[in-house]
């Protein structure tokens, strides 16, 4: 003959590797999660450093962590204030707040950096 004895039929699916999700979803325990996320959500929220000026504003820990920069700028002469030449780009500034924290994520202090955002300027036209 032209029988093929042994061989297995062409129609056998080859056992399947992994569970689908559908499977792994219909046995896991069903866990309600909504308090927790609430309080995780409370704590990001309590350690949130601010985008903005307005956000920090009225904080007294970002508050003192700017009068701290101002007092460092003023002191180290870090900028000049002139008056504004005619037709040019005066360079703006932005606020960046981060907070400083030791290796177990305690919080040392607040900190504010004033940054010169002189992507505002154009070569030959506001300056050299």
């Amino acid at each position: 003959g032209g029988q093929n004895s042994g061989a297995e039929e062409e129609t056998s699916t080859p056992p399947r590797k992994y569970k689908s999700m559908r499977d792994v979803m219909e046995k896991a325990p069903r866990v309600e999660y909504e308090e927790t996320a609430q309080v995780i959500e409370a704590c990001l929220l309590a350690h949130e450093e601010p985008q903005t000026y307005d956000e920090a504003r009225g904080n007294g820990e970002w508050e003192e962590a700017m009068k701290e920069e101002i007092e460092m700028i003023e002191k180290n002469r870090t900028w000049k204030l002139v008056n504004k030449p005619e037709k040019k780009n005066v360079i703006s500034v932005k606020w960046i707040y981060k907070i400083k924290t030791d290796a177990n994520g305690n919080h040392i202090k607040h900190k504010a950096r004033l940054v010169a955002r002189g992507f505002s300027q154009a070569y030959g036209v506001d300056y050299l």
